[in-house]
């Protein structure tokens, strides 16, 4: 155990676990759960959610070698959830045996939510409280705060899933805010584990414990991570043994396991972290409280205002029936009354039969008649034949489905006569046989409805759909008695659709903005049957399709997204590597035969992916191949925006597009919109992947797929069109729209260390032979915080460079004494010089004394320059002048209010410089708060904003994007970096921008020039610029000199307008990555 580390480590934190199931999640936590069980010594341990049980019997055999006198309760439904999987009994089944086998005596499984095991604990009762149930935001708060009653004055609290930002997790975001108000720590590995000293009266070893993470951080996560690993690799290495065991290719499995261990073993120190962080969902959840809060509104006033019209029309009614006409009436009136209702009363019982007409989500089925294949999640039909006199039905019809009829939703989709669209409020119902009843409405306003299933997958039939009054009685009489006054309800309109009312409100936010925004109909296909027309010579698109022991249903449902193409210029060639599932040979046979345009090829020997796509190249005959995974699926339209794509620029060689999530029944999660092709950051991250389309030529001259980099193959590839593609958007396209559903398989949590250390390897082996081309002598390394990321360590030029630091002032004696003292004493670089000018009419007289001192060491130049009477401030002309002094060839724009964070940040600026094609460098600057102030800037919808501005200093951003050096449109010249060639060729800063847009001009015009913009977040400096300040603080005359420079810089670049090519126009133009509401990119 190292020395730093003072806490009493104890004996059980070196056993090895007894229980290790394919659920992975939590093995790496294993060590520091039999710690703290030895530490703690805990009266009661509750575990809240338990599923297979891997976390919660490493608690209690740790309660058990220690002979312990604790009592332990693992609480859970054991049904599963939406993060964790929905399951049957068996999974109960096997916990209740292994507990019964070894822990009765002192172990009770609660099969009951958490709410209700609460009242069997009493308050202040419990020691060591692990929570590990549903990972929304809300439903961790609200667990914590119900149990928090119930701990102990010595109590711990665990938090699992802490670094998970994707799949709707939120612990991350309440881990964050309940950190500081306790001691704390948190373990990245392993999806993290947060743990928490909530007790005042902690045992010394728990003080110790959080003393050490506050000084030794890094020491214990390597610890801690060592004997996580070791658990992960013991795992690993029993599940190996098994598949030997019951496997008769034992030999290449042998060598596999074999050649795994040695791989594995050279990388204990590099762990699984979570892929991706979405900091910008605190900025989503807070949106969505606005737009509640906007709805709540509206239906107050609606409220109001149907409940004064009910008054009113009750007071007629009143009024009507205390008239002498009427009751004069009343005798012939009744028996009219009795008469029309005896008469309708068939209407009103009547069954429609209806067809239900596919319109967007129904794929063919070779294989079975009257079937259908759900694509992309959901199935939408036209009602055709629905009743039209007003009032409430019921739609009902059989689903027969591959996939869970429990995670199905049906709803009825209304579109009115001015086209507003809105779904019934009354959820539809779906029982164990599949037969689903939905309720609906017609009125006057209704044009057309739609039948939507959502959350299904693979092949589907649906059979006897019939509409039916809502209110339909079984009684003869009943009905003839009823049929006097139920249709005077049934029958009645409802008041005018509200303007702009929520889709779907019981799905999730992003199952809502796909209703609102990827909606295709009859109309747009004949729409594209007619443009396509026009084109004289559609390209061919080969989608390649490697195969091997695919789940049948996922290989139908893939080969089937393909074949739904609006856009028909397609072939798509399949290569089965060698596999071992008898039923997969017979299907692709019997699709080749069916399909012309599918061919196929088996291989005779498994070659790996690689080889098996290279396979699948060579049946090719298309300009262009797509790489299609046979598990996933992409839109019926997605080959449409491609071909579009390559008919407006020929000369494209890389396209990709925006890709999302998609589980085994068909509920899509994790969208992930895409920045054009940023070399940067594709250098510390897969940004490309799915659907990757190359020009066919240029990927043979290539070679294909290298299986080398099976695993990261794709990536190896797109890496090896960087030198062919460079920035020119011409030349690598991205389609800003949701073209590809990644398929996450059942189980994901289970994912095994195995397959992901492989892919991560993989993929930092394809960065390295990438870099020692291009870049020799850099290297790529795992981030520490995620290490499926990789940082580039690149060399700086020897001899170093000179930088000359261009230093306007004011002359404000405490901004410039702090930025130079951390400037020159803080920063590693060996060379630079700091030129400085004073700009003030009335320079400050300490400011004044100070630089002379610092001059005389020889550390700075002063340049000394009074400004002209009349003449305005001018910040451009300032720096340029300052420039023309400058003795170096590279130049740093530098504010007085700044301070250096981090020794190695210009090391790091100089170094990214020196990249092929680099013509400008920035760095993050953060707030005196430790708050974002900037990470690039975005241009685009006539204004410069600074992205990721007042976000938490710690956040990772848009899938990590805060952790990776990449590229951005601009970047303040608050701190910029560039050299004296760029600067020349640009012509320094534009001096009619005297004060704003300056540097933004100037990076727009290097950008122009073919040069990169790189803003990297391993330079890090304060930034003294006020937090709060905004147009709504600025003069009349600041307000109007703005305007006239955004103006000049609007002339100076039209394009300014338009969406920033390194940022999503599907997320809001604010620059926070949140999704828009509407989608301005047209679905087709």
């Amino acid at each position: 155990m190292p020395s730093l580390l003072r806490f009493p480590v104890g004996q059980a934190v070196f056993q090895l676990p007894e229980r290790l199931t394919e659920v992975n999640s939590w093995h790496g936590h294993i060590p520091f759960a039999f710690w703290i069980v030895e530490a703690l010594e805990p009266s009661v341990f509750v575990e809240l959610g338990v599923h297979r049980g891997d976390s919660y019997f490493a608690f209690c055999q740790a309660v058990k070698s220690l002979g312990l006198d604790t009592r332990c309760y693992g609480v859970d439904t054991w049904k599963g959830d939406a993060h964790a999987g929905f399951y049957g009994e068996e999974i109960y089944e096997d916990f209740s045996a292994y507990n019964r086998e070894h822990y009765q005596d002192f172990s009770k499984p609660l099969r009951t939510t958490f709410a209700e095991a609460i009242e069997q604990f009493e308050d202040g009762s419990i020691d060591l409280l692990h929570v590990d149930g549903y990972h929304t935001y809300e439903a961790v708060r609200s667990d914590f705060g119900c149990w928090l009653p119930k701990l102990s004055e010595r109590a711990v609290v665990l938090f699992h899933d802490i670094a998970v930002t994707d799949r709707g997790f939120g612990v991350w975001r309440f881990w964050e805010e309940i950190a500081a108000q306790y001691p704390s720590f948190g373990f990245m590995h392993s999806f993290g584990l947060g743990v928490l000293g909530v007790g005042k009266e902690l045992p010394d070893s728990l003080a110790s414990f959080f003393e050490d993470a506050k000084a030794n951080p890094e020491i214990l996560h390597s610890f801690y991570e060592a004997l996580g690993t070791r658990c992960q690799l013991f795992g690993d290495l029993q599940r190996a043994r098994d598949e030997l065991a019951n496997t008769t290719a034992a030999p290449a499995i042998s060598e596999e396991v074999a050649t795994l261990r040695q791989q594995v073993l050279d990388l204990t120190y590099r762990y699984e972290r979570a892929l991706e962080r979405k900091e910008a969902e605190a900025e989503q959840l807070e949106a969505k409280v606005v737009d509640l809060e906007a709805r709540l509104g509206q239906s107050s006033h609606s409220a109001a205002a149907l409940a004064e019209h009910l008054a009113s029309v009750t007071a007629q009614r009143d009024e009507i029936l205390q008239s002498e006409t009427w009751k004069l009436t009343a005798p012939a009136r009744g028996f009219l009354w009795w008469m029309r209702r005896v008469a309708n009363w068939r209407r009103f019982t009547q069954t429609f039969r209806v067809t239900l007409q596919p319109l967007q989500g129904v794929g063919e089925s070779l294989f079975e008649t009257d079937s259908f294949v759900a694509l992309g999640g959901r199935m939408r039909f036209a009602i055709e034949g629905a009743p039209r006199p007003p009032g409430w039905y019921e739609l009902t019809c059989t689903v027969t489905t591959t996939s869970d009829l429990s995670k199905m939703r049906p709803y009825i989709i209304t579109e009115t006569q001015d086209h507003q669209r809105y779904s019934q409020q009354i959820p539809g119902k779906v029982d164990p046989e599949g037969q689903i009843r939905v309720l609906f409405h017609v009125n006057k306003q209704a044009a057309r409805h739609e039948l939507l299933l959502v959350g299904l997958n693979g092949i589907t039939s649906i059979s006897a759909p019939r509409v039916k009054p809502a209110l339909h009685l079984g009684e003869p009489m009943a009905r003839i008695l009823a049929a006097a006054i139920v249709p005077t309800i049934a029958y009645a309109d409802l008041p005018p659709i509200a303007a702009h009312q929520e889709l779907l409100p019981q799905e999730d936010e992003f199952s809502r903005w796909i209703e609102r925004n990827e909606r295709i109909n009859q109309d747009d296909r004949e729409r594209v049957a007619r443009e396509l027309a026009t084109w004289e010579h559609p390209p061919l698109i080969s989608v390649l399709m490697p195969v091997y022991n695919t789940p049948i249903r996922h290989l139908v449902t893939a080969i089937e997204s393909v074949r739904a193409q609006w856009y028909p210029h397609w072939e798509l060639c399949i290569a089965d590597d060698a596999s071992t599932d008898p039923e997969i040979r017979p299907i692709l046979t019997r699709y080749q035969e069916a399909d012309p345009r599918i061919k196929v090829a088996f291989r005779d020997e498994n070659g790996g992916i690689s080889a098996n796509s290279n396979t699948a190249l060579t049946l090719a005959n298309g300009k262009f191949v797509a790489y299609l995974d046979a598990d996933d699926e992409i839109s019926e339209v997605a080959l449409l925006h491609y071909a579009r794509e390559i008919h407006e620029y020929p000369g494209v060689e890389l396209l990709f597009c925006d890709e999302d999530k998609i589980t085994e029944d068909g509920d899509r999660s994790d969208p992930y919109f895409k920045p054009s092709l940023s070399p940067a950051l594709l250098l510390g991250k897969n940004c490309v992947t799915h659907l990757g389309v190359y020009r066919t030529d240029t990927v043979r001259r290539l070679g294909g797929m290298r299986s080398e980099f099976d695993g990261s193959q794709d990536w190896d590839l797109a890496l090896r069109f960087l030198p062919i593609v460079g920035i020119d958007f011409t030349r690598a396209r991205r389609i800003p729209r949701l073209l590809y559903h990644w398929r996450r398989i059942h189980g994901s949590t289970a994912t095994t260390l195995r397959s992901k250390s492989w892919a991560v390897l993989a993929g930092r082996h394809a960065v390295q032979d990438y870099l020692d081309t291009a870049v020799p002598g850099a290297k790529a390394e795992p981030i520490p915080r995620a290490s499926n990321l990789n940082r580039l360590v690149l060399p700086t030029p020897d001899p170093a460079p000179l930088v000359s630091i261009l230093l306007p002032t004011a002359g404000n004696y405490q901004l410039l004494r702090g930025c130079l003292s951390s400037l020159l004493e803080r920063t590693d670089y060996p060379r630079f010089e700091v030129l400085i000018t004073i700009d003030s009419d009335n320079p400050d007289a300490d400011s004044l004394a100070y630089l002379d001192t610092l001059e005389h060491t020889g550390k700075v130049r002063v340049i000394r320059r009074r400004r002209p009477p009349g003449e305005t401030f001018n910040y451009s002309r300032i720096v340029n002048n300052l420039a023309r002094y400058a003795a170096a060839d590279l130049l740093l724009l530098l504010n007085d209010d700044t301070e250096v964070i981090n020794a190695g940040w210009l090391t790091e600026m100089v170094a990214v410089l020196s990249l092929p094609d680099v013509g400008v460098v920035g760095a993050h600057l953060y707030y005196a708060d430790g708050s974002i102030q900037h990470a690039g800037v975005m241009t685009g919808h006539h204004r410069a904003l600074h992205l990721y501005s007042g976000l938490p200093g710690a956040s990772w951003g848009y899938y990590a994007d805060l952790l990776l050096a990449r590229n951005v449109s601009a970047v303040t010249g608050a701190c910029l970096l560039t050299s004296r060639r760029v600067w020349d060729e640009v012509g320094g800063l534009d001096e009619q921008l005297a004060v704003s847009f300056n540097d933004v001009a100037y990076c727009r015009a290097a950008g122009a020039l073919g040069y990169q913009i790189i803003v990297t977040p391993h330079a890090r400096l304060k930034h003294f610029e006020s937090v709060t300040r905004g147009f709504d603080d600025l003069t009349l005359p600041r307000r109007s000199r703005l305007a006239s420079e955004f103006q000049r810089l609007a002339t100076l670049f039209p394009d300014i307008a338009a969406a920033d090519p390194f940022y999503n126009p599907n997320l809001v133009p604010e620059g926070q990555f949140r999704l828009q509401y509407e989608s301005p990119i047209p679905v087709v």
